[in-house]
């Protein structure tokens, strides 16, 4: 007998008595969830059924539709093919989900199933199993750029202010004007470090030191697009007292204030 559930609007399936199991005892199909098998004449929830106590075993995942003609699912107007995509938690590539097999908020390709299986077994918790950087480790990461961006903008600065030395005669005007490259140059080159770092490498030279890496809820990259606007919604973290750094010791997900902004997160990666 297959079994099939519905999950968001999607139809998922089919699994056999085995597969139908594991799906209840680790909570993907609950009490109030849409099931179908060939032997009932409409989706049902689970809890209008008397199936047996279920037996710890491998986790679902999506099969392509049923060959059997015998085999009919009736109509229901909840229930559809999703047609978005997703990437893998274990490859990282992208799939399409009607491909893939869905644990909670994570996705797997049927390639990367065994492993997902595995990992099962041995008792990993794969809804969630990023290590979140804490306020320390953060800020000694921030402090180390921040040095290297001062370094760079004088270094810039200085280069300027000796040009334009030896070009025109010393005014007082010129300390105005140098005055004024520093601070604009301060601007471009915090955009552009944090912006170019971030989204080529999901971390600035001072996060590389402490193995730090900034994400997006799933796990992801992050992009240069949001990358950029990480920075700017920094300096909100920055007004009154920084009380959007300090968030990051109170919060389970050690986020900033920034973070819960542009939904990152920021994680150890593996030395």
């Amino acid at each position: 007998m297959n079994w099939y559930y519905a999950d968001e609007g999607r139809r998922v399936g089919p699994f056999d008595e085995f597969e139908f199991k594991a799906l209840v005892e680790t909570g993907v199909i609950v009490q109030t969830t849409l099931v179908w098998n060939e032997t009932l004449s409409k989706w049902t929830r689970y809890s209008d059924l008397n199936p047996p106590e279920p037996e710890p075993v491998e986790p679902y995942f999506d099969a392509p539709e049923p060959e059997s003609d015998t085999e009919s699912e009736p109509e229901h107007p909840t229930i559809t093919f999703a047609q978005k995509s997703a990437k893998c938690r274990e490859c990282g590539k992208p799939f399409n989900q009607d491909e893939m097999i869905r644990f909670q908020n994570t996705w797997v390709c049927a390639n990367c199933k065994p492993i997902f299986v595995q990992k099962l077994k041995e008792g990993a918790n794969l809804a969630d199993d990023m290590q979140y950087a804490g306020f320390g480790i953060r800020f000694a990461a921030k402090l180390i750029d921040g040095l290297i961006q001062v370094m760079i903008s004088w270094i810039i600065a200085g280069t300027a202010g000796a040009v334009l030395f030896f070009a025109f005669e010393l005014e007082s005007s010129l300390g105005i004007l140098l005055n004024i490259i520093v601070q604009v140059l301060g601007l471009l080159i915090g955009v552009g470090y944090t912006t170019f770092f971030l989204g080529k490498y999901g971390a600035t030279p001072g996060k590389m030191m402490f193995h730090l890496k900034v994400v997006t809820a799933d796990g992801e990259t992050v992009s240069y697009g949001r990358a950029f606007g990480r920075h700017f919604a920094e300096g909100l973290s920055a007004l009154i007292l920084s009380i959007g750094y300090i968030m990051v010791a109170f919060d389970k997900e050690k986020r900033a204030l920034h973070d819960r902004i542009c939904d990152t997160r920021v994680i150890i990666t593996k030395r």
